[in-house]
């Protein structure tokens, strides 16, 4: 394995400032600038190259260092291998005398700590109280107190709820029972003013219906009385259309008297007239010849006759 050194990276730093510090101000100005594209290029290529030997370096490096890092552990752990067995047990006798001349230390306290945990009504055997510090023992003396200060707190607490549980449930059942009782005498008027309320609604039901009754009776005599009237004009009206289509018929009768006594001299007077026409017409000798015209208006009926005829 070759002798780890940072000085194998090539190029150095300085060298590596100096370089990039070359390169910092190189530009392209533009599309057309081909050789400030060409330089550009160049020195990206440069960079890269310088920058990939950097790693490869380093790569090459790390894994130097893994190696040795590797081998020094195993080196490291032979070497412990052969002294810590030993140290370990020696440790376990001094540990072991040392266990001994605690407990017998502690075998002193034995009374005086047995006395505390009798204090707060706790036991334990004497190999678990031996076993402890002093400074633990006190600490576990001070956490079974507070253990069992909380114990007698929540208990405490516990029983001051149930007796507030039973209070409330006792209030609850005063409350319970009140209203049963103020529910049950509300009922109770509820169901006397409905018994009153069904007793007058019963009263007007029966006044209602007496008055209905009374108003059918009123109605049916006034329909009846109406009926009686009716009846009444009915056979007055038929009495007088009896009278007036008697007077009618005996006016009809009358009438047609006297248009047959009328007529009767109408014809009468045609007749004698007639008989008196053929008089007239007899009197002045009328045939039925070509020889006579009668010509008749409303007044008059005028005889026109041939006097004589000569023949030429």
């Amino acid at each position: 394995m070759d002798t780890l050194d940072l000085e194998k990276f090539n190029p150095k730093k300085a060298e590596l400032l100096e370089i990039v510090s070359a390169y910092q101000g190189l530009e392209i100005k533009g599309v057309d600038d081909i050789k400030g594209f060409q330089v550009v290029d160049d020195a990206r290529k440069d960079l890269k190259k310088k920058r990939v030997e950097i790693q490869n370096t380093g790569k090459a490096l790390r894994a130097d260092a893994v190696a040795f890092q590797k081998a020094v552990i195993k080196y490291e752990d032979d070497l412990v291998q052969i002294i810590e067995p030993l140290e370990k047990s020696l440790k376990e006798k001094q540990d072991k005398i040392g266990e001994e001349k605690e407990s017998i230390a502690r075998a002193v306290k034995l009374p005086g700590r047995k006395s505390k945990l009798a204090e707060i009504d706790f036991s334990m055997s004497d190999d678990e109280i031996l076993k402890m510090e002093d400074l633990e023992f006190d600490q576990f003396v001070y956490n079974k107190k507070v253990l069992i200060l909380q114990e007698k707190e929540k208990a405490l607490k516990a029983e001051q709820e149930k007796v507030e549980q039973e209070k409330k449930l006792e209030l609850a059942r005063i409350e319970a029972r009140k209203e049963a009782e103020l529910r049950a005498e509300l009922d109770k008027q509820k169901a006397i003013k409905e018994a009153e309320d069904r007793r007058v609604a019963e009263i007007k039901e029966a006044e209602d219906r007496k008055n209905k009754e009374i108003e059918d009776i009123k109605k049916n005599a006034e329909r009846e009385k109406q009926a009686l009237i009716d009846e009444q004009n009915k056979k007055e009206a038929d009495r007088k259309e009896v009278e007036r289509v008697a007077e009618e018929e005996k006016k009809r009768t009358a009438e047609l008297e006297l248009k047959k006594q009328a007529d009767e001299k109408e014809e009468q007077l045609k007749i004698e007239n007639h008989k008196k026409y053929k008089k007239f017409l007899s009197d002045n000798k009328y045939t039925e010849t070509d020889d006579f015209t009668i010509i008749k208006n409303e007044k008059q009926i005028i005889l026109y006759g041939k006097i004589a005829t000569y023949n030429i």
